[in-house]
């Protein structure tokens, strides 16, 4: 029989302290996501942070979920964000999974969302028949240098197997490739940039006029708390556990790069949040007034960070990358979708919601 167990922040706090967490041969949750979860603002006492599911005192799987606050009609509703789930592979087919996510709608009160989910995850929501599809995100993702040694050995064994000569290829392709860099004109000149640890107070204020129409609106203690609490740390800074953690945990690098940009007259134009993971680059979040500002920064760091890829999921700045001058070698065009419970239909479905690349778990990993 399966049964499950729900934990809320002192509870999961206890139990990764506890002798039970790391018994079994695989963990429900990193440390230090366990202690992000914990010092999430926006997450109360009482709230189910994670569920666990167990067949005869056994962990056979796990659900975590993210509290935030959705903003409507100017008022703050509570939520969660389903950001995890998985099932060890040997129970299969005893419909844990869905328990699971019954369990969560319970708990949650049916005040639930999800996003970046799996094909076989979306056909699970569509069976318990809670969830509804608001409109997609709309993205683009650059391609700046070559990276065969990274997206070819994954798709098969024969590519994993010659991975040494595609690190070859790639080496030697973006001698050539790089070339165009010292041709680009990167704007440096006619930009101030700013680099901060935390949110100051010029840039909160800056915030705050550009977000009256975001689903999710996201104060200056919850960006610091992202820029605290990653849940992806190096592989120097790890301590124990993670390689039993199923979702990703560690990396050789990751990290939070926080840039006001003004201008020649020290005006704030634009602040953006990076997440620079390896050569790989992402924008959480970003607040602007000059779009020309916006994709000048970005160009920038592309080119300064030699980044590989970089995927932005922004309507306006997508369009304006798109049909402008850049350094990419290509360009693609990607969404993410998004599921939510159906009692949000009307608030949902019926207006024009504004999301950031980092809203949900997204600008975590």
């Amino acid at each position: 029989m399966i049964n499950i167990e729900t934990l809320n922040k002192s509870q999961l706090k206890n139990y990764i302290n506890s002798t039970e967490f790391g018994r079994d041969k695989f963990i429900p949750i990193s440390i230090h996501r366990a202690i992000s979860h914990i010092n999430n603002p926006r997450a109360s006492e009482k709230d189910i942070l994670l569920l666990l599911a167990y067949e005869n005192s056994k962990l056979v799987g796990y659900l975590g979920v993210l509290p935030d606050y959705i903003f409507f009609n100017n008022k703050y509703q509570k939520i969660g964000w389903l950001s995890c789930i998985y099932i060890d592979a040997n129970q299969r087919g005893k419909k844990i999974a869905q328990k699971l996510v019954v369990k969560s709608l319970e708990v949650w009160d049916n005040n639930i969302l999800l996003t970046e989910f799996t094909a076989p995850a979306k056909r699970l929501y569509d069976k318990i028949g809670e969830f509804l599809e608001i409109p997609s995100l709309k993205g683009i993702r650059l391609y700046m240098r070559s990276d065969l040694q990274s997206i070819l050995p994954p798709k098969h064994t024969l590519f994993a197997k010659t991975k040494p000569l595609l690190k070859l290829f790639d080496n030697f392709f973006n001698l050539i490739f790089d070339i165009r860099y010292l041709f680009y004109n990167k704007r440096i000149g006619e930009l101030k940039l700013e680099y901060i640890d935390k949110i100051d107070p010029e840039t909160e204020e800056f915030i705050k006029e550009k977000q009256t129409s975001e689903l999710f609106k996201r104060s200056k203690s919850e960006l610091n708390w992202l820029l605290s609490y990653p849940w992806v740390i190096t592989k120097k800074d790890d301590k124990c556990l993670s390689e039993k953690y199923h979702f990703s945990s560690i990396d050789k690098s990751f990290e939070f790069i926080s840039v006001k940009i003004k201008n020649m007259e020290g005006k704030l134009t634009a602040f953006i949040i990076f997440a620079k993971r390896n050569d790989n680059l992402k924008m959480p979040y970003c607040y602007y007034e000059n779009i020309e500002d916006v994709v000048s920064t970005i160009n920038i760091h592309l080119v300064k960070w030699k980044i590989k890829t970089a995927s932005l999921y922004n309507d306006a700045i997508s369009i304006k990358i798109k049909n402008s001058i850049s350094p990419a070698l290509f360009k693609k065009q990607i969404s993410r979708n998004y599921l939510i419970s159906k009692k949000f239909k009307d608030k949902i479905i019926n207006s024009e919601p504004i999301i950031q690349d980092g809203d949900g778990d997204a600008a975590f990993t």
